[in-house]
């Protein structure tokens, strides 16, 4: 009787995620990946966004682009354009701003605190507020009532 060969698996558990155009939320797909692939690359073979000039945010509005899939599994994740390094500069304690990714897009909020990169913010239509800290780079002000955000998003 000749020996049976001991193979290893070296294959991985395929991670499920949800993708959202954030501009576009009616725009989802569920993909599975391997949990080493990067999301940039995820949603890149996904044909969800091309192959430069985009973010993929979280629920929350972290940056997730360049995580491992593993970081993200089970998550719903909103692809949408590059943040700005650094976010609005102007920004400050009791602003009204507009948040421009993650499962708030298009909500207002006031800002209640301003850190070098994040604020934290919030929510307008809840009661009571729901506070919660964002990267800068998804919140633009809403200071001129007729052209939120520069016009670029609303």
């Amino acid at each position: 009787m000749k020996p049976q060969k001991r193979t290893t698996s070296t294959t991985q558990k395929a991670i499920q995620v949800t993708l959202s155009n954030a501009l576009d939320q009616s725009e989802k797909r569920l993909i599975e990946i391997a949990p080493s692939q990067t999301v940039r690359q995820a949603v890149v073979d996904a044909g969800m966004a091309p192959s430069s000039q985009f973010d993929v945010f979280s629920s929350v509005g972290e940056v997730v682009t360049n995580q491992p899939a593993s970081k993200v599994e089970g998550e719903t994740l909103y692809v949408g354009p590059a943040r700005i390094a650094g976010g609005s500069a102007d920004i400050r304690v009791g602003d009204i701003v507009v948040l421009t990714a993650g499962a708030f897009l298009g909500e207002r909020a006031r800002v209640t605190h301003v850190s070098e990169l994040e604020v934290t913010v919030e929510m307008l239509n809840t009661s009571p507020p729901l506070p919660f800290t964002v990267s800068k780079g998804i919140v633009c002000s809403d200071r001129d009532a007729d052209n939120p955000c520069g016009g670029l998003w609303f």
